[in-house]
């Protein structure tokens, strides 16, 4: 089924990097929450996006094609991933549209970014998405979205992790609250879905 939905979608970009990201272990986005996030950028119109963890620069790529007018600001704190990210946009001639900032999101200025966005996508440390989240959200305008992946982490979160080692217990539990805490906001209505490794996906509503 998978493979003939694929063969409806329109063919996938940036295959050298898909591939090189397979062939070296780099995390990169699925397909099928590139699709839904990319849907919603063209939805929401969206002008200004903000990404936490550009890895090697693969999903920055994929918002950017979906319009030409569409900028986004990506926040990478590892030098090989922000090398190999700064090449990528070289190749792709991206260097208009996508700004790549080598820093910790964590501890960025915020006053080095832009007043505002329509959208921030989440893919930094998983142990971090809380304190992500608080951060960046001022900068959220409303009717905006964060969008946060590894939510299920793997499917382990929300499973019975007894026979994980602590660390991965640990991990899971705090993505498991994450997802709490965004059920509790107040000014935000998020909804999960389970494509990929699970998307959270909530509107400033306030």
């Amino acid at each position: 089924m998978k493979d003939y939905l694929k063969l409806l979608n329109k063919p996938e970009k940036f295959i050298d990097l898909a591939n090189y990201a397979l062939t070296n272990k780099i995390p990169i986005i699925s397909s099928e929450s590139l699709l839904i996030i990319k849907s919603y950028l063209g939805l929401i119109e969206a002008k200004n996006v903000l990404e936490l963890g550009t890895a090697i620069g693969y999903s920055a790529l994929h918002f950017a094609s979906v319009d030409i007018n569409i900028l986004v600001d990506t926040i990478e704190r590892d030098v090989n991933m922000y090398q190999k990210a700064m090449e990528s946009m070289q190749q792709y001639d991206k260097n208009q549209q996508i700004t790549i900032y080598f820093n910790d999101a964590l501890t960025m200025p915020l006053n080095k970014l832009k007043a505002s966005y329509d959208l921030i996508f989440i893919d930094a440390g998983k142990a971090q998405y809380q304190k992500l989240f608080k951060k960046y959200e001022p900068l959220l305008k409303v009717g905006g979205l964060i969008i946060t992946d590894n939510i299920l982490f793997h499917n382990l979160v929300g499973s019975n992790n007894s026979m994980l080692s602590p660390n991965l217990r640990a991990l899971t539990k705090k993505i498991d609250n994450y997802n709490q805490w965004l059920k509790s906001l107040e000014n935000y209505q998020t909804i999960y879905i389970s494509v990929g490794d699970g998307l959270a996906i909530s509107r400033k509503v306030k």
